[in-house]
């Protein structure tokens, strides 16, 4: 039994308004059986949309103390399109917070693979810039 390739999508830039730059990297496993008669794995894969992007909002705390910086997290998005699991990888733990409740209310379009939903993953970096 062959393993499934991880595919990894290019990072895109979600948002850019505000205090707050968001971007994200998407990536799948996506199984490599010959059965399939396909030698490009991937290439029935219709990528889901984010369809409703929360930005967070900067923490006053935060702000009051000149705290700022990149907090990533690690998504995992169900195949129905909402975030399943969130975990944040760095970044100041005073942001944390806020990067966490802005990305769990996030929703995306199902992720289609030979026309079936499947669970995605997604590495997603908000960088906060403290009011100028």
């Amino acid at each position: 039994k062959k393993n499934p390739v991880v595919l990894s999508l290019p990072e895109t830039s979600l948002a850019a308004s505000g205090n707050v730059a968001i971007s994200s990297q998407r990536s799948f496993n996506v199984p490599t059986d010959s059965s399939a008669g396909s030698s490009q794995p991937g290439k029935n894969l219709h990528v889901g949309q984010l369809v409703n992007l929360v930005e967070p909002v900067y923490p006053p705390e935060a702000e009051k103390n000149h705290i700022e910086g990149t907090v990533k997290l690690h998504a995992t998005i169900g195949a129905d399109g909402s975030i399943e699991d969130l975990q944040p990888l760095s970044g100041p733990p005073a942001l944390f917070p806020a990067a966490l409740s802005a990305v769990r209310q996030w929703r995306y379009n199902p992720t289609m693979l030979n026309g079936q939903p499947i669970e995605t993953q997604e590495e997603i970096s908000l960088v906060f810039r403290l009011p100028k």
